[in-house]
This record gives C-alpha cells, sequence and structure tokens, in this order.
C-alpha cells in the first residue's frame, strides 16, 4: 500500500483509469492536465496494456514519467499487468496482446524484463489517507484492514485465471472504510459510457468507477479521469465522510472523446454537448455568480443563455438544449434557473439521458442536423487516417484539394482563419461535434465566414 499524500491546498491529483494501450487517450490527458510537479500529481489505476495498438508506447511513457517524477507519479498494479494475461492473443480470440505488439516491435526479452517490472508495482494506493484506490474493487469479506493489505506479497501476488470479478458489495465496502477509517473507494477495470459511475444510487460517494479509454473496443464509451483538491474548483463532488459529512476533499470528472468509437453520430453528439458544458463548469459558475448580483441562486434563462454563449464560444439558442442538457422542466418554469442544480442536474442527467430517450430531445436534435449525412461525408473527405479529428495537415491537405477543382473566384484563401473559426475547444483539430457546430458559418449575404452559429425559424427565413 502506497500512500499519496496532499501537501498543500494548492495540490491536484489525478486518478486515470485503464488505458489499454489507446495511446491518444494518455496523450489527451497529459495535454489536458498538465505534467507532474509537486502540485500535479498523477495516480494510473492499472491495465496500461493489452488488446489496444500501442501497450509498448504507453508503458515506456508511464515508466519514464515514473522515473522523472517519482514523487509525483503513481502506478497500481491491475489485472492485465501479469505474464500469464499479457501472453494471450489481442481480441478477438483472447483478452491480451502486449506480449505480441512486444515481440514485434522489440523482442522477448524486453517483454520480460517489463513484466517483471509489474511484479513490483503495488496494488493499492491511498489519497490523503482518505481515499483507497484499487483497480479491481474489494473484497468478498468483510473485516479485511490495511494491516491485511499491507502483508500482501505483492512479487508472488497474481490474477486467477477465470476467476470471476468480486461483486461490488455496499455493505463490504461500508464496513471496510469503517474499519480502515477511509472516506471511499476509487476502482477501474470496468468500461462505463461516460468514463464515470458511482455505483450506489443511495450512496453514491463510497465507491466510484473511472475508465479512461475511450471509444473502447469499438464501443461508443467516453473516457475520463478524476482531480481530487482540497479547494472546492466549483461545482465538484465533495467526498463525504460515512456520517455524510464534508470530508474537506474534492473531486471532478473530465469526460473526453479521442478514441475511434462507433454507433449512433446524434448519440455521440449529444453526449460532446453536455461533456462541453461540464468541461466549461467552473468558468459557467464564475460567470452565473457575476450576473446574480442579488445573491439569490438563479439566474434569468436569458441571462443563461448569454453566459452559455460566452463560456462555450457556440453561439446557438441554448434555451432550447435545455432537455437536450438533462434540466427538468419543472425547473425552468419560473423563468429562471438556479445554476447549481443546472450543473449538478447536468452531471445526473449525463447518466440518465444515456439511458433512456427521450423523442422531444431527439426530435430538437435530428432538426439541429438536417443535413448530417451530406456533412458525414464532407468530415469523411477531410479526415484522410479516419481517427475522428481534422487535423490541420489534413485540413490543408483537403483545402488544396478542392482549390484544385474549384474556380479561382470559389477558392479557398485563408484555410489557416477557416480553421481558427471551426476549432470551437482550441485542440488544433476539429472533431465530429465542432464541424456539425459551425457547418453554418458562411454567411450567404457575402460568402465571408462570421464567426456565428445560429437556429433559424424557418418562417422568419423565408420571410
Amino acid at each position: 500500500v502506497i500512500r499519496v499524500p496532499m501537501a498543500s491546498d494548492s495540490v491536484n491529483v489525478h486518478v486515470i483509469g485503464d488505458l489499454h494501450g489507446q495511446l491518444e487517450d494518455l496523450l489527451h490527458i497529459l495535454d489536458d492536465a498538465g505534467l507532474p510537479d509537486a502540485n500535479n500529481i498523477f495516480l494510473f489505476n492499472g491495465d496500461f496494456v493489452d488488446r489496444g495498438d500501442h501497450s509498448v508506447e504507453i508503458i515506456a511513457i508511464l515508466f519514464s514519467l515514473y522515473l522523472a517524477f517519482p514523487d509525483y507519479v503513481f502506478l497500481n498494479r491491475g489485472n492485465h499487468e501479469d505474464h500469464v494475461i499479457c501472453c494471450q492473443p489481442p481480441p478477438p480470440h483472447g483478452c491480451g496482446g502486449f506480449q505480441r505488439e512486444c515481440k514485434s516491435k522489440y523482442d522477448d526479452l524486453v517483454f520480460s524484463m517489463v513484466v517483471e517490472v509489474f511484479r513490483y508495482l503495488p496494488i493499492f494506493h491511498i489519497i490523503e489517507e482518505k481515499i483507497c484506490v484499487i483497480h479491481g474493487g474489494l473484497f468478498y469479506r468483510k473485516g479485511v484492514t490495511i494491516d491485511d493489505l499491507e502483508a500482501i506479497d505483492r512479487l508472488d501476488y497474481c490474477p486467477v485465471p477465470g476467476e470471476e470479478d468480486p461483486p461490488t458489495n455496499p455493505d463490504v465496502c461500508q464496513e471496510f472504510l469503517q474499519t480502515n477509517d477511509l472516506h471511499m473507494v476509487v476502482r477501474s477495470h470496468e468500461c462505463m459510457k461516460l468514463g464515470f459511475s458511482q455505483a450506489y444510487a443511495e450512496m453514491p460517494h463510497l465507491l466510484a468507477t473511472i475508465f479512461s479509454a475511450s471509444g473502447y473496443g469499438g464501443s461508443n464509451n467516453m473516457g475520463a479521469y478524476m482531480t481530487f483538491t482540497k479547494v472546492d474548483p466549483g461545482a465538484a463532488y465533495k467526498v463525504m465522510t460515512l456520517d455524510g459529512e464534508p470530508s474537506g476533499l474534492f473531486f471532478t470528472v473530465q469526460n473526453y472523446t479521442v478514441g475511434e468509437a462507433s454507433g449512433s453520430i446524434e448519440q455521440t453528439n449529444k453526449t460532446s454537448m453536455r461533456a462541453l458544458v461540464l468541461r466549461k463548469k467552473q468558468q459557467l459558475v464564475e460567470e452565473f455568480v457575476a450576473a446574480d448580483t442579488m445573491g439569490t441562486g438563479k439566474v434569468t434563462i436569458e441571462q443563461w443563455g448569454t453566459i452559455m454563449v460566452k463560456v462555450t464560444g457556440v453561439v446557438i439558442n441554448w434555451p432550447e438544449l435545455l432537455p437536450l442538457l438533462g434540466v427538468e422542466a419543472e425547473h425552468v418554469a419560473s423563468g429562471e434557473i438556479e445554476y447549481q442544480t443546472f450543473i449538478s442536474e447536468l452531471r445526473a442527467g449525463f447518466n440518465r439521458l444515456s439511458q433512456v430517450g427521450n423523442e422531444d430531445t431527439e426530435t430538437l436534435f435530428n432538426a439541429m442536423y438536417a443535413n448530417r449525412n451530406t456533412l458525414e461525408c464532407v468530415f469523411a473527405f477531410f479526415d484522410l487516417n479516419g481517427d475522428g479529428i481534422i487535423s490541420k495537415e489534413e485540413f490543408h491537405h483537403g483545402c488544396e484539394v478542392l482549390n484544385k477543382k474549384l474556380p479561382k473566384s470559389s477558392q479557398i484563401s485563408r484555410p489557416e482563419r477557416l480553421l481558427e473559426l471551426m476549432d470551437i475547444d482550441g485542440s488544433d483539430g476539429i472533431d465530429i461535434n465542432e464541424f456539425f457546430e459551425v457547418f453554418r458559418l458562411v454567411d450567404a449575404a457575402d460568402g465571408s465566414v462570421d464567426g456565428k452559429i445560429s437556429i433559424v425559424d424557418e418562417k422568419a427565413a423565408e420571410a
């Protein structure tokens, strides 16, 4: 068991779940969260390898980070950090693949050295003496203490092939926390549609699952990572004691999609819209508080819509999207929105609406993207490598191809400016969500890009 202290109020501890050889997810997390330092600590919770195509690169990066920042980077062992599982073939014939990848890029000696290092990885970490982080989950029985965990011989520890994962039992979880004076368990191991889930509806603060491989195995899941802090960054989850009191720790969840995801493009974009708002929640709360001059905890729907445009950079009729964002109708009937409730409902609605369809929301969303089939084809034209992101190079290449076919008067003269306007989140690439959001950017009157996105009423347009 390794302790991860938080020495000051400025420390962030990021907990990353399964990566499974998906290099893009790791690079996104490091780009989003920054590199390790005394105030920026990383805990990778196992299953770094197998199934994906870049397990070797992930291990090289994680081991390098650990060597460069030994006090700020921590590695938990997952069930795939095991010789037996790594030697299995990759999907669809098995659940491994790391040995085969290692031999194709290096040799058996390198593979043997890496899996030997796996034997020395710890199985548990405890953050600030309050949060237990373990890859797969807890145990079948009660009465397990931290001393019992310390006594495990990790060099001889290995998963039992074919053994079922232990059931997630709230009684066992609660008893373990109480026995060891802890407040919360964080596990990984299990793919979650939104990359994050809280196991128990009545006691959500006991156990959370974090999974960081987006588009895992061709599915449509998001990846996510958690960030623990001592200071509430705004609209964060609170880590609670077993008595239901605040513990003094908070956490936020960063959701993203960078892997190859399949499934309906409508669902992907709905999820991305909610994720965009959640990523901006701290700035949104600051703007809401500034607009709430009387301290009522509410803003008008008009103020809310204006702030949403300002913070997200997406100029649409935001009030029309309240159902899409999971906000219940009774909470906006008065013409005002309780902004803290809005953020909380957005998180709750994230899970609810990803599983339960809403006919009105579907109709609204389809109306927004009435030309989506054509747009998909255009997006695919630019996205040469099919990774779901139009890079700068791909965009410039596409513009060059188009300019060869277009008359001089219609050619794209400033692709850099067009790319800048389409890149809503400033990531130097255009994903399918951004592409759909900005397809109305070209002004019909003069053909210039005006940087505005709007949902136009059909009768007004005809007039």
